[in-house]
């Protein structure tokens, strides 16, 4: 998306609005690569999702999404990358220490994405809807 225009500074005086001076805008309001949201699902009695305390970040400029856990290895999960148009693919993944596991999605065609993480037995922990852009 690319916004050219012209941004005035204009004020009030007793004949009615001057201008003040003008400038001329060249430059552009970058879109995120990627966003990610969690997708709500019921949790399994089998593997309880609280026990792994999950969190993420996502570098929306880089397309990566960071996965972590505060209380146990992750990166021994399932992890499985599913388009919503091409259906699953093999995910690039980064193991960045036990707990810590990092996605590139930098390369993936836009579309829409979900992340599944499951333990060995197959059980579902949690699903991540990731959204690329560009």
């Amino acid at each position: 998306m690319v916004f050219l225009g012209m941004c005035s500074l204009a004020k009030a005086n007793n004949t009615g609005w001057v201008v003040e001076y003008s400038i001329s805008v060249d430059g552009y309001w970058p879109v995120p690569k990627l966003v990610a949201e969690e997708v709500r699902m019921e949790v399994s009695k089998e593997a309880p999702v609280h026990i792994y305390d999950l969190s993420y970040e996502v570098d929306p400029a880089q397309a990566t999404f960071t996965l972590t856990s505060n209380n146990y290895a992750i990166n021994q999960l399932g992890f499985k990358l599913i388009s919503q148009k091409n259906g699953e693919i093999k995910p690039r993944l980064n193991t960045l220490n036990d707990k810590q596991v990092k996605l590139d999605l930098s390369s993936a065609p836009k579309g829409t994405y979900y992340l599944r993480l499951c333990q060995k037995s197959g059980d579902i922990i949690k699903i991540y809807r990731l959204i690329k852009a560009q």
